[in-house]
């Protein structure tokens, strides 16, 4: 991972999450232009081996969400994003992004599920909450894309002692 990495990615993250949550959307123009900057980046200043690590970034993160939106799991911006910050961050810190994108992610779907049947009781609903309820209420997985990979930025940042 460069070192310019987290300070690149941190505002478009930001904008892709806060998109996300509003428009339930992140716009290609956010994350086309990362995953094609993050690929010049690496074999620029790393040169073959850093543009290979940067494209097995890609292949990880991208396929990983591909696999889920095939499954109608995820948006396509989540793949999208997910493939940029694969780029950015390259093959190594992308197995630690996914790691910790997985486990925010099934946190923040807990507590949709508790804030779902919650309101159920209180509307006086059944206290089954379906599968059809969740999937309609969505889950902008944004926010835990990026939230995985700000903690993977405090890894990076740990063990280089910045």
């Amino acid at each position: 991972m460069l070192h310019l990495t987290p300070i690149v990615l941190t505002i478009p993250l930001l904008m892709a999450a806060f998109s996300d949550i509003r428009r339930r959307q992140i716009p290609n123009a956010i994350t086309l232009p990362l995953l094609v900057s993050g690929l010049i980046a690496n074999l620029w200043w790393l040169g073959g081996g850093g543009l290979k690590s940067s494209f097995l970034g890609v292949l990880l993160g991208g396929g990983f969400f591909l696999i889920l939106y095939l499954l109608r799991a995820m948006g396509a911006g989540d793949v999208k994003l997910a493939a940029a910050v694969g780029a950015w961050v390259g093959f190594k810190y992308m197995v630690f992004t996914l790691f910790y994108t997985i486990l925010i992610g099934g946190l923040l779907a807990l507590v949709q599920m508790i804030v779902l049947l919650a309101k159920n009781r209180i509307g006086g609903e059944s206290e089954r909450l379906n599968m059809q309820a969740l999937r309609k209420a969505g889950m902008p997985y944004g926010v835990a894309i990026a939230a995985g990979t700000f903690c993977t930025f405090i890894k990076y940042l740990w063990e280089v002692k910045l």
